[in-house]
């Protein structure tokens, strides 16, 4: 990892970062931080199935709010946890530019999902999230849709397969929450009410119920 440090630092207009699957651990994201504040276009930096702990995450933390240009964080498929999860929120709203957060399978449960709601209304750029398999039910599904409102640009909030299952109230409340966003009066480019999807399991099994997934459906 190190002789790879040595090489990306000198990449200053490296755009793209694609790391996952490498085990690089927390003392891979220390050493991968002398990187990211060297290359300043980063735009995409991927780290799915890395073994990140907290302090991995609380390393990232530190240098995220300097990367103006990243887009895009994938951080899926780590042990995060709500503790993480909560150091990550105090600097998503210094990443004016990131549209698309992977934060699946991280084991964040209902109060890490509370811990990020606390902070997406301030990610302005945000247009796609994915929470899934992270055992979050219906308080972290509460969580969320109360915040949903103020989440202008977000297009895309992934939910499936949650071992905690979100029951009928909770995808309720986000399909409402999605629905709100979708009649804020804004045309897309054809003219049209800009759509919102909500690609969540729960909802479908609330279409088979008659429930709430109608919501977003019209």
């Amino acid at each position: 990892m190190h002789n790879l440090v040595e090489v990306l630092v000198e990449c200053k207009v490296l755009v793209h970062l694609d790391l996952g699957g490498n085990q690089i651990g927390d003392e891979g994201v220390e050493n991968l931080v002398e990187v990211l504040r060297a290359c300043k276009a980063l735009a995409h930096l991927g780290l799915s199935d890395n073994d990140i702990w907290e302090d991995g995450v609380e390393r990232l933390a530190g240098v995220l709010g300097e990367c103006k240009a990243l887009t895009y964080l994938d951080l899926g498929l780590n042990h995060i946890e709500y503790e993480g999860v909560g150091i990550l929120a105090r600097v998503l709203g210094k990443c004016d530019a990131l549209a698309c957060l992977m934060l699946n399978d991280n084991e964040l449960g209902d109060f890490g999902a509370g811990r990020l709601a606390g902070v997406l209304a301030e990610c302005k750029a945000l247009a796609q999230l994915n929470l899934s398999d992270n055992a979050i039910g219906d308080d972290g599904a509460d969580k969320l849709a109360e915040v949903l409102h103020q989440c202008k640009a977000l297009g895309l909030l992934v939910l499936h397969s949650q071992p905690a299952t979100i029951g009928a109230d909770g995808a309720r409340r986000i399909a409402e929450a999605f629905r709100s966003l979708r009649t804020d009066g804004r045309a897309d480019q054809d003219g049209g009410l800009l759509e919102r999807l909500c690609m969540a399991a729960p909802l479908q099994l609330c279409t088979r119920q008659g429930k709430a997934a109608a919501a977003i459906s019209r």
